[in-house]
């Protein structure tokens, strides 16, 4: 049996005068949809059918050219959410928001200030990763604690700037793009392996 898998990537609005990007009229990329609030973050949400591997997501937002990023509010989950009339109640969308330590990190490394678990916080090891479902009863989108391994975890923001913490920007394959040190991978050079780097 086959199973759908959503998870959202967010594209980097570049403010690069010789990159030029197909746009759709709302200055984001074809399939993007662009929300009032955060400004210039433009999202889209993709699907995997199983089975797949947490690093198959993250290929296929850094396919997007997306990084990783992060949902600061309930009001902005909820434009983001709205932006996808195809969404409903049934959906889990698997995110970035990973357990670290004892502290819940999005996956650029920046502290989780907006989450909705429903019940107290989950600091399980064993359950490292998070997706959103819908809680029915409270009419809201709430984050559930899962095992990577066998889920996606792949919620990726914009910036401005690509950030590229260990390599250079480039543009070889025409579009701009972190050239990684040795022993970094990831869109913005900040992971080994399947491991992110502390700042």
């Amino acid at each position: 049996m086959k199973h759908q898998h959503l998870f959202f990537c967010v594209f980097l609005s570049l403010h690069l005068t010789s990159i030029q990007v197909e746009s759709q009229g709302n200055g984001c990329p074809t399939g993007f949809q662009k929300p009032n609030d955060p400004g210039d973050k433009c999202f889209i949400i993709l699907d995997i059918t199983s089975p797949a591997s947490q690093s198959d997501v993250v290929s296929a937002c850094d396919n997007q050219s997306a990084i990783y990023g992060s949902v600061q509010s309930a009001a902005q989950l909820n434009e983001i959410i709205g932006l996808f009339p195809g969404l409903d109640q049934t959906n889990k969308i698997y995110t970035g928001l990973e357990l670290v330590g004892a502290t819940w990190l999005w996956s650029d490394g920046s502290p989780a200030t907006y989450v909705s678990w429903p019940e107290a916080e989950p600091t399980d090891p064993d359950y490292p990763c998070s997706k959103l479902v819908y809680n029915t009863t409270l009419s809201e989108w709430q984050w559930n604690a899962i095992d990577c391994g066998s889920s996606f975890c792949c919620n990726k923001a914009l910036c401005g700037t690509i950030p590229c913490f260990h390599g250079n920007l480039s543009t070889v394959t025409g579009a701009v793009e972190c050239q990684c040190n040795p022993g970094y991978t990831g869109i913005d050079c900040n992971q080994t392996g399947n491991v992110l780097r502390q700042k």
